[in-house]
Order: structure tokens, then C-alpha cells, then sequence
């Protein structure tokens, strides 16, 4: 079992226990209610008011792995990376102004009980049965399993636990309150838990941006504006020149994404656990009243504390090597980006605050899970156990299977965060992509009397299909060519046609896929040696598993077409290769050891002797002349180094700050072979790869729905008049179906004439973005300096409620 040294003092431990005591306290209070129905223990009785479900709602999306991701998303990308999420705001405002009231009003337990209410037949029932299963067990446990995969690298660095040790001790005392209290216990552990994490992030980013030590100081929030480290990440907005940039960046999930993907917590017209909270509200204005606090503290106060620390993480830890130095006991398959965050709570913080701080990120963690813990038992009790496995059970046979699905999914989903989890990328892009062309789906079979289970059976079926081949079939690589040698693309791909070359290549990646996976086995040989160590040998076990796995990885990126490209460049005309000044040496920094200096030559030798026996191939070694397309293509990429240097400069002499050189503008360029032409590329252009697969999924899943609902039966019209009765939506999508009523003679109970109010729903939709980008973007500014800008979208915002609240008093609901 692997374990490493506590950072933790005893008032850390102590604040630590008293925290789980108060969480275990709330289950055991709220499980004198929750066993009593099946409607107390997964929507609380449907009393809850809309402050708290509000609260619940963000404390869920508040999980532990969501700071990482933001921090990684800064230290790589920059500040306007966090587009990627902040785009789907619209989604959240149509759910609150248009589907909110629908699905209190609609009165079903879970959301996918919401199909035998919208259709008929077989398929309404398929639909139920079936997405229980795969979205409350299967999909439900991925997504548990990668917050509990942030926890294992949070445990590792802060409290000194290894990855079993992590998952099951916060696995305990989830599963204890979850199953004890029900919707209930989880949704005021989930405000006392939101509690604790905003304090721990403010507070952290307090410290952060005021932090000092012998060898660096961020000097305050001026001094980390200032910096020459932190200059370049700062844009909030992409860049409008660069189609490759804001295209994918903002273009596709401002006017796409939102309506046409639907995914959990993001889901077009609501859906999922916060489907689940609308449902628990006390009534339709609480349900409004929830998901607008959600929104508002989701998108416009939660993201600046997350990016105030990660900002500050390139100043204290500029290098993934640092934090390695900090932390020498780290995974090195951990040692990422979004490690950062963990790694500057553990050193900026002292004792006592730490143990806070740690709480809180436990109790993101905890909220999360507990929500994902409920909202899967839901459907698999709701949903499938009392649907199609025992019809006659009783409430509290019900609440029986409830507690036995919370401890069971929790099993499940630790058991995949601590074996198949860190290599499931895979898995999460075919999730993603199964949803996309459902979206719109979801938001017009509220409106559109014509939509059926077909639809969805349709639309399902085909997603599913069009995921598995994009992401298994083709992959990046394979979608890479479908436009690698297009003009759109062209100016930032060179091409290169050599026999020669793809030969050097061919033989190259032959020759390094035995040594990697000799590596492989070597370094997997380590691990397991550095797991089971004692304590005395641990040190040097975790050396040796560290090196090979850096070794491994070096000669893994040795092996890309683009850097083999290189030293095929460098071995037949090495007077073609422009050379750059090097970076002036830092003062500062720690000479390598002895021991790295002998690895890192090792390595070389190893990637050397793969470049020679490719070099001897007799097609690369007939070769006696430096080929033409070298100098062009060294001239193609220090085009593009000068175009990435003048965006580096730019801020910085703005601020005063010395220009730097070429060596501060390096690219990853990528390579990819298609018809034996080697494309070297620009990064941004493989950028593009999720964009046009995510398209693509659109188009095709479209087209397929829309054929599929026309080409078949609709719902019968007993099934659409008693859904009209329930939920009454109105609009024209239902005029056909309130004539054939009204020429029957069917009573829809006085709903047929309803005013759906639409068009100010749609206002109201527009002037709520406006009001939490204002909020988000006014902090933004005031945190940045700007205070004419931050007063100014501050009034927008401000405006903007006071519009709302008037608004809200003329919203018609039951």
C-alpha cells in the first residue's frame, strides 16, 4: 500500500474530524425522515425551498477535480480556456426561465420517468428501462470515478494517503450520510459543505496572491498581474484574429453546443440530479428561484478564486519539475498540470487554515458524490427496480434498495477510479460524443407535440454508433486527415513528400515500439517494487520508478512524426535547422544531480541508437544530399515562432516589461502521415479535431432524429392530452393537438387557452447571460484593476436583476 508523509499538523486533523462529525451528524438527523417513502428519501417530501436546493445544486458541480481542471486550463492555455465551461451558461438560463417550471409542474419522481408521461408504447418503457441502467450505473460511476481520481491526487499530496487509502475513507462517510439521510441529508450536507469550500478557495487565493518565502514572492495581486509569467495567461476573451482560436473556443459552444449536446449537469432543458433538485422544490417559483442561484454562483462568483491560485502557481511553481522538487514522493503518472492546485494548497498554508482548506476540498468531493450517489439510486430504484423488477414493492422496500444502490454504486465507481480509470479518456470522449445531436431533442419535446420515443431510440442509437467509430474507429489521428490537406488549414501545415523520410520513419517507430515496451514492462515492474517498499527503501524505489517513467515518456515523444521529422532534418541537412539564442540561465535554479545527469544521458542514448538503426535503412542511407523541403520547413516553423512571439511581447511591453526572445516562443508542432505525404502542423490545427467530430456527430444524429420522428407513428393522443393536462407547456408545436381535443370534445381542464409567454421567458433568458457575465466578467475586471470596467459591467448586472425580479412576479405559473 503506498503512503507518504503527512503535510498535516494535529489541528489540521482535528479540524478534519470535527468536520466529518457535523456531515455524519446532518445524515443521522435527516434519517428520521428519509426512511419514510421513496419521495422523502430521493426528492425530500418535495418541500425543499429554492435558497438551499440552489446551494445544493452548485456545492454537487463544486467538486474536487473541478479546481484542478481550471488550474490546468490556466497554466496551459490561459485564462480564456475557462470558455470551454463558461459557454454553457445559456444552457442554464433557458432551464431556468423555460424548462424549470415544466419539470416541477410535471411532478415525476426522476427524469426518465418523464418518458411513459411524454409517450406511449413499448418504446416509452425501452427508453425508461434502459437509460436507469446505463446513465445510473454506468455513466453515473464514470463520472464519480474521475472526481474520485482528483481526490487520489489530492490525498497523495496533502494528507499523505495512498489512492485506497483515499477513496475508501471519504467512500465511508459519503456512503453513511447519503444512505442514512437520502435527498434530504445530501442537500444540507451540500450547503454546509459549500460553505466550507468557498471560504477554503477565497482564503487560499488570499494567501496565494500575498505568499513569500526565502527563494519567491508573488508581491500581492499587483506583483502577479505584473509578472512576466503571468502576463501571457491574463486575456479573458480569445483571440478574434485567429479563427482557429474563437471558432472552437467560443464560436461552437455559444451558438451550437448549448442546445445541441446534452450531458450531465449541462443538459439542454434541464436533466439529471438537477432535474432531480427542480423536482424536490416546494413548487414551480422555487424551482426557478434554485437553478437562477445556481447559475449565478456556478458561473459568476465561484471561478476567480480557482483562477487567482493558479495564476499564482506559475509564479511559485513555474515548471512541473517544481512541484516534483517540492514533492518528491508524487506519482509521476500523476504529475500534471492540474496538480498545481493541490500542490500550492499544501505549500502556501499553515497549520489550521490547511486543515480547512482540506476540509473543504474533502467536502467538495463529498457533495458531489453524495448527489451522483442519490441521483443513480433514484434510477435504478425508480426507474427500473420498481418499474420492470418487483411492480408491488412498498416505500420502504423502495428505501431498502436505495441504501443497498448508494453503497453498491460507490463500490462500483472506487473500484474504476483505482484500477481502469487513468487510462478511460477514451471512455469519456464516447460518453461526451453519444450525446451530441441529441440536444435539441430535449428541449423541443416539451413543444413539439410530434416528437416520440423513436425520437430518442433514434437518436440514441445512431449517437452511440457515430461515438464508438469516431473514437474508436478513426480516432484523432484518423480525423486529423480528413482536412489536414485542406486549403482552410493550409497556412499553418507544411508538407513534406520524401520516400526517404517516411522510410526514416517507418523503421524508427518499429525500432522504438520494442524498446518502449521493454520500458513499459520495466516501469510497471517499478511501481509495483516502489508500492510494496518499506519505509526505509521507499526513496530510492520511487527514484528508480520515476526515472523509467520519464524515459519512457521521452522516448515515446521521440517517436512522433513531427520530432522524427526533426532528426531526419538534422541528420541529412543539419545546416537547415535555425538556430535560436538559448534562454538566459536563471540564477536561480537548481543544478541536476549527478544521478539525473547519467539518466538523462541513458536516454539520449537510447533514443540515439533507435535514430541510427532508422538511419541505416538503405532507403535513408542512399540519401547523400540535404533535401529541399528542410530549410522550408524550418522556415515554416520559425514563421510561426516570430508570430507567437509578438503575442508574448505585446502584453509585456505594455507593462514595461523587457521583450523576450525566440527561445520563450516554442511551438509543439505535430506530424501526421496521409497518402506518405508527412503533414507537420501547427497545434492548433489537431485543436480542431474535437470540433469537427462534435459537428459532424451533430449533422449526422440530426438528420437521423428528424427522419426517424417523421418516418413513424406518433404518441397516441390520450398519452398527449393527459401530458398536456400535466404540464401544459403551450406554444404552437401543441396547436394540432389542442384542435383535435377541442373537435373530441376532450377536457384539458382549461389549459388549452394558456398563455405560454414565450417571448418574455426568451427576454428573460438574454438579460440573465447578461446579468452573470456582468457579475463574472465585473469581478474579472476589479481582480485585474480594471475598476472603470468593473463598475460599469457591476451596474449591467445590477440593472439587469432589478429586471428580472419585476419579470419574475409576471411569469405565470401554477
Amino acid at each position: 500500500m503506498t503512503t507518504i508523509a503527512s503535510i498535516l499538523q494535529s489541528i489540521d486533523w482535528t479540524i478534519i474530524a470535527v468536520f466529518f462529525a457535523i456531515v455524519l451528524g446532518i445524515g443521522w438527523v435527516a434519517s428520521k425522515t428519509a426512511g419514510k417513502s421513496s419521495s422523502e428519501f430521493f426528492l425530500g417530501g418535495r418541500g425543499m425551498p429554492w435558497w438551499l436546493l440552489g446551494i445544493s445544486m452548485v456545492a454537487c458541480t463544486f467538486s474536487c477535480d473541478t479546481p484542478n481542471l481550471v488550474t490546468q486550463f490556466v497554466r496551459d492555455d490561459g485564462v480564456v480556456k475557462n470558455w470551454a465551461w463558461w459557454a454553457f451558461l445559456i444552457t442554464g438560463m433557458v432551464t431556468v426561465f423555460i424548462y424549470a417550471q415544466l419539470w416541477r409542474r410535471s411532478n415525476v419522481m426522476t427524469d426518465l420517468e418523464f418518458y411513459e408521461l411524454r409517450y406511449s408504447g413499448k418504446g416509452a418503457s425501452f427508453l425508461r428501462g434502459f437509460r436507469a441502467i446505463y446513465l445510473g450505473i454506468f455513466f453515473n460511476c464514470l463520472i464519480m470515478g474521475s472526481v474520485s481520481l482528483a481526490a487520489i491526487k489530492i490525498g497523495g499530496v496533502m494528507l499523505g494517503t495512498g489512492p485506497f487509502v483515499t477513496i475508501v475513507g471519504a467512500s465511508v462517510f459519503v456512503v453513511i450520510y447519503a444512505s442514512l439521510g437520502g435527498i434530504k441529508g445530501v442537500i444540507w450536507s451540500d450547503f454546509f459543505q459549500y460553505g466550507i469550500a468557498m471560504v477554503g478557495a477565497v482564503y487560499a487565493a488570499y494567501v496565494a496572491v500575498n505568499y513569500a518565502d526565502t527563494e519567491v514572492a508573488v508581491g500581492g495581486l499587483a506583483g502577479l498581474l505584473d509578472h512576466e509569467a503571468v502576463i501571457p495567461k491574463l486575456d479573458i476573451m480569445p483571440d478574434f484574429s485567429n479563427w482557429m482560436s474563437f471558432i472552437p473556443l467560443l464560436v461552437i459552444p455559444v451558438a451550437v453546443q448549448w442546445w445541441a449536446v446534452w450531458y450531465p449537469g449541462a443538459e439542454p432543458g434541464g436533466g439529471g440530479y438537477i432535474a432531480q433538485k427542480m423536482l424536490s422544490a416546494k413548487d414551480e417559483k422555487n424551482a426557478i428561484g434554485a437553478t437562477m442561484l445556481f447559475n449565478f454562483m456556478h458561473y459568476a462568483v465561484r471561478p476567480w478564486p480557482w483562477i487567482i491560485v493558479a495564476l499564482a502557481s506559475l509564479i511559485i511553481f513555474p515548471q512541473l519539475s517544481d512541484i516534483k522538487a517540492q514533492f518528491p514522493d508524487i506519482d509521476p503518472q500523476y504529475l500534471k498540470s492540474d496538480i498545481a492546485y493541490p500542490a500550492m494548497l499544501a505549500k502556501i498554508l499553515g497549520p489550521g487554515w490547511l486543515g480547512i482548506v482540506v476540509a473543504s476540498l474533502i467536502a467538495a468531493y463529498m457533495s458531489t458524490i453524495g448527489t451522483h450517489l442519490n441521483w443513480g439510486s433514484s434510477y435504478v430504484v425508480n426507474d427500473f427496480y420498481k418499474r420492470f423488477v418487483k411492480k408491488d414493492a412498498t416505500e420502504k422496500d423502495m428505501v431498502r434498495m436505495g441504501r443497498v444502490c448508494t453503497v453498491g454504486l460507490m463500490v462500483f465507481a472506487g473500484t474504476l477510479s483505482l484500477t481502469v480509470l487513468d487510462s478511460a479518456q477514451q471512455g469519456f470522449e464516447f460518453l461526451f460524443l453519444s450525446g451530441a445531436g441529441t440536444g435539441a431533442i430535449y428541449l423541443l419535446r416539451w413543444f413539439w407535440w410530434r416528437i416520440n420515443a423513436t425520437t430518442e431510440i433514434v437518436a440514441m442509437i445512431v449517437a452511440s454508433g457515430m461515438a464508438i467509430w469516431l473514437v474508436f474507429g478513426p480516432g484523432d489521428e484518423g480525423a486529423l486527415r480528413w482536412f489536414i490537406s485542406n486549403d482552410s488549414v493550409s497556412e499553418k501545415v507544411q508538407a513534406v513528400e520524401d520516400p526517404a523520410l517516411n522510410k526514416f520513419i517507418e523503421v524508427a517507430k518499429a525500432e522504438g515500439e520494442k524498446v518502449t515496451t521493454k520500458l513499459g514492462e520495466e516501469t510497471n515492474a517499478a511501481q509495483e517494487a516502489w508500492n510494496s517498499a518499506e519505509e526505509a527503501d521507499r526513496p530510492a524505489a520511487h527514484e528508480l520508478y520515476a526515472t523509467l517513467y520519464q524515459r519512457k515518456t521521452d522516448v515515446s515523444d521521440a517517436l512522433s512524426v513531427a520530432a522524427l521529422t526533426q532528426a531526419y532534418v538534422k541528420l541529412k541537412a543539419p545546416e537547415a535547422i535555425i538556430e535560436v539564442e538559448p534562454a538566459p540561465k536563471d540564477e536561480d535554479a537548481k543544478e541536476p544531480t549527478a544521478e539525473a545527469i547519467a539518466a538523462k544521458e541513458v536516454t539520449e542514448a537510447v533514443i540515439a541508437d533507435i535514430m541510427a538503426k532508422a538511419a541505416g535503412a538503405p532507403e535513408v542511407a542512399a540519401v547523400t544530399s540535404a533535401p529541399a523541403w528542410a530549410s522550408q520547413l524550418e522556415e515554416f516553423k520559425m514563421e510561426h515562432r516570430k508570430d507567437l512571439l509578438v503575442t508574448i511581447n505585446e502584453p509585456l511591453e505594455a507593462k514595461g516589461k523587457p521583450a523576450k526572445g525566440l527561445y520563450a516562443a516554442t511551438i509543439p508542432f505535430g506530424g501526421i502521415i496521409k497518402d506518405n505525404v508527412v503533414y507537420i502542423h501547427h497545434p492548433e490545427v489537431s485543436g480542431l479535431v474535437f470540433s469537427v467530430k462534435l459537428m459532424l456527430m451533430i449533422a449526422v444524429v440530426t438528420v437521423a432524429w428528424i427522419v426517424g420522428t417523421l418516418a413513424t407513428k406518433p404518441v397516441s393522443k390520450e398519452v398527449l392530452y393527459n401530458f398536456y393536462r400535466q404540464c401544459h407547456p403551450g406554444g404552437p408545436g401543441w396547436a394540432k393537438v389542442l384542435r383535435d381535443a377541442k373537435a373530441e370534445g376532450v377536457d384539458l381542464h382549461g389549459k388549452d387557452g394558456i398563455d405560454w409567454q414565450m417571448p418574455l421567458k426568451l427576454l428573460c433568458v438574454f438579460i440573465g447571460c447578461a446579468v452573470i457575465y456582468g457579475a463574472l466578467f465585473s469581478i474579472g475586471s476589479f481582480v485585474y484593476g480594471n475598476l472603470a470596467w468593473g463598475f460599469g459591467l457591476g451596474a449591467v448586472s445590477v440593472v439587469g436583476i432589478v429586471f428580472l425580479m419585476i419579470a419574475f412576479t409576471k411569469i405565470k405559473t401554477d
